[in-house]
């Protein structure tokens, strides 16, 4: 998860975050290098679970996508348009 820091704002909102912390996952984001801004690279996403139950993550591009995450798993999304929203993340039942 980033935060506002002496070196800038934050990538993501507070209403990620706060999903991260419901899921009980920690999300690391890489942003590929972009001639431009970094606030419109490519961004790589891993996801790595500490809940017992399985998580579903649901990555929104041009059609929608489901993953599933193993109790203590991890997977590994890119996300390919610099405007492309963060996937949203919750528990499955």
């Amino acid at each position: 998860m980033l935060f506002d820091g002496p070196r800038g704002k934050t990538l993501v909102s507070e209403e990620f975050n706060q999903m991260c912390i419901d899921n009980q996952v920690e999300v690391t984001i890489q942003a590929r290098p972009n001639p431009g801004s970094p606030y419109n690279a490519t961004r790589v996403l891993t996801i790595r679970s500490f809940s017992e139950k399985i998580i579903k993550v649901y990555q929104l591009d041009r059609k929608k996508q489901e993953h599933t995450i193993p109790p203590f798993g991890s997977i590994q999304l890119m996300l390919l348009t610099a405007d492309e929203p963060l996937p949203r993340i919750e528990k499955a039942e």
